[in-house]
């Protein structure tokens, strides 16, 4: 539900749109299971990024998602939601490689690119 992007100005969708941009890049230092966050070691130290999106829009897309001693940059915003909290929430990925592959994750409204397609089982 956090990622309907409907209702308050306060929505998950109105965060990011209104969130700080940052451009975040280095090797991935740590790529876990899904919702954990994609750690990124930027040289000036650790950086997690949330919202890379599920394994099946990957998959969907024909492009590996980014694993540890590859190297990205990311497109991304940071919000504060309501209690104080703050994450780092990527926009699109360029994953650096023969060829490189960007992958956009969100759209201008900063809805999630997966709720558009498909899923496939």
């Amino acid at each position: 539900k956090t990622q309907a992007c409907k209702g308050s100005a306060l929505g998950p969708c109105q965060l990011i749109i209104n969130g700080e941009p940052l451009t975040i890049s280095g090797a991935v230092y740590a790529a876990p299971y899904a919702g954990q966050g994609l750690t990124v070691d930027t040289g000036d130290g650790l950086v997690t990024v949330y919202g890379i999106g599920p394994q099946w829009y990957w998959d969907l897309l024909g492009v590996d998602k980014p694993d540890v001693g590859e190297t990205v940059e990311i497109e991304a915003v940071k919000v504060t939601f309501v209690d104080e909290s703050e994450k780092i929430i990527a926009l699109s990925i360029t994953i650096f490689g023969e060829p490189d592959e960007v992958v956009q994750l969100r759209d201008e409204n900063g809805r999630p690119m997966w709720r558009y397609k498909g899923r496939i089982l």
